[in-house]
């Protein structure tokens, strides 16, 4: 049952992840109309507000007769260039979940896969999240918080740590993310 848990809730992510990488535009569908094929963009797009340098972003589920059913998430992205010259894209995706909240944290290649990315605020470690898949060009680490406790971790913080290790090198990096905004964030979609 957990692994069934754990399989869904990961090909929810990067299921989500990957369309998030793409343009709006390519949210269009295409349907087929006879001999013509016709470009239909859908109905309801994503409603994105910026929280200092956090973003939410909400899906209105097209059934619902009201916006009590939504699909929302917290994202913040950057890129950064490393001592070594070389340039990481990051990406940190969180989302709820029927087991609490969820972190997902996307990675270039060439990270130590053993260690994980571990996650601190204001220098305090909070949790490791643990890699669970690579592709072609990206490395997803995931983790479940409890929902009662997460956002203590976060309240009076300013900023957000990030450490890994890249392959090849015994010192680990870590990168800072900004904590402005996060909060009032948080408690605007969980």
């Amino acid at each position: 049952m957990l692994a069934k848990n754990l399989f869904t809730t990961l090909r929810y992510c990067l299921a989500l992840g990957l369309f998030l990488s793409f343009p709006v535009s390519a949210y269009a569908q295409e349907t087929d109309a006879g001999d013509d094929t016709e470009v239909v963009a859908p109905n309801d797009q994503p409603t994105i507000r910026n929280y200092g340098a956090w973003k939410t972003v909400c899906f209105s589920n097209a059934e619902a007769a009201d916006d009590t059913l939504q699909t929302c998430f917290l994202r913040q992205s950057q890129n950064v260039r490393l001592s070594d010259g070389g340039v990481f894209s990051f990406s940190m995706i969180m989302s709820s979940n029927e087991n609490g909240i969820q972190v997902e944290m996307g990675t270039p290649l060439g990270v130590d896969l053993t260690v994980g990315v571990i996650l601190l605020a204001d220098k305090e470690e909070l949790e490791t999240l643990p890699f669970v898949t690579c592709r072609a060009s990206v490395c997803a680490a995931l983790n479940v918080f409890e929902r009662d406790t997460f956002l203590e971790g976060f309240q009076d913080k300013d900023q957000l740590n990030i450490e890994f290790k890249t392959l090849g090198l015994a010192k680990p990096y870590q990168i800072a993310w900004s904590l402005d905004g996060f909060v009032e964030a948080y408690e605007s979609i969980f």
